[in-house]
């Protein structure tokens, strides 16, 4: 068959993943904030809040922590699935999570992708 001995394009790495999971106001809903193991990389989140709410990430870097939104700051439509990427820096000292209002986190998980191969 075609392509059956290709090496891997890119290769994931697991560094959270949640399910059904309660998530406070305003409040890292990871128990520690993830660290990228080989920044430069990317973060690729997937979410599904069973409520309506707005997802923002923040970022530890050299001590100060910046919260951002993501989804352009619009809300997150309850039962419906996202993806985002994210880019990491060497820099980042923690990176964490947190919803607007208080919800059940149905999945959510962070892959941290390396390098790609072809």
């Amino acid at each position: 068959m075609p392509g059956e001995n290709r090496s891997p394009v890119f290769t994931p790495t697991e560094k959270a993943a949640l399910f059904n999971a309660t998530a406070a106001t305003d409040t890292d809903f990871l128990a520690a904030g993830l660290v990228p193991s080989l920044a430069p990389s990317l973060f690729r989140i997937m979410v599904a809040p069973l409520a309506t709410c707005k997802l923002s990430v923040s970022i530890v870097v050299g001590g100060a922590t910046d919260t951002v939104f993501l989804n352009s700051g619009a809300n997150l439509v309850a039962n419906s699935l996202y993806m985002f990427d994210m880019l990491t820096s060497p820099y980042d000292q923690a990176i964490n999570f947190q919803v607007d209002r208080a919800t059940t986190i149905r999945v959510f998980r962070v892959q941290e992708i390396y390098a790609a191969t072809i």
